[in-house]
């Protein structure tokens, strides 16, 4: 919503996607850490298969991490000093997890109430309740993601009104790139 709205919107899992294609330092690390099956037959990163292990195992997930989350902040960085606009917005859904270190001037926080985020995730993902919650038990509280907000948008109704918050948001953005006063 915020892109027809005209406002850049990076993505860290289309970046995640990014530096994981098949021949990268990143998958190649990966493949050594966690073996051969969390690939494709096509040399692709299988993401189930490496998201089995690392859900399962808080000592494995770290390791990704370790290399997943430099490699993103370095394609995202890439990505935004090519950005021409008053303001971006950086989709970053691990962002208090992953320490960010993404220069930001902002931090927008989308909430949901859980349960509708568990059903989301099911039919998005095509996966089962408790790989959902394995997931979310994973990552960080409501509160922790609150105490690293600047502003708030509540996804708990219809589009029309999701809508009318980033139209709300999009319009205080520019007013704020327009200042010179992002911390607003």
């Amino acid at each position: 919503m915020f892109t027809e709205q005209g406002a850049p919107v990076l993505s860290a899992d289309e970046s995640a996607r990014a530096v994981v294609r098949p021949g990268s330092t990143a998958l190649e690390h990966i493949q050594k850490i966690f073996g051969p099956g969390v690939l494709s037959k096509n040399g692709e990163l299988s993401r189930r298969a490496l998201r089995d292990i690392v859900f399962s195992d808080a000592s494995a997930r770290r390791e990704l991490e370790a290399i997943m989350h430099p490699a993103i902040r370095e394609h995202l960085d890439r990505q935004i000093k090519t950005v021409r606009a008053p303001y971006v917005i950086i989709e970053i859904p691990l962002l208090v997890e992953s320490g960010h270190g993404v220069a930001t001037d902002r931090v927008l926080v989308v909430t949901a109430p859980p349960n509708q985020r568990v059903e989301r995730v099911m039919k998005r993902d095509k996966t089962d309740r408790d790989s959902v919650h394995a997931i979310i038990d994973s990552q960080a509280t409501d509160q922790q993601r609150a105490a690293q907000a600047d502003d708030f948008i509540a996804n708990d109704g219809s589009l029309d009104a999701l809508a009318g918050k980033v139209k709300k948001l999009d319009r205080f953005y520019r007013q704020l790139a327009e200042s010179g006063n992002a911390t607003g």
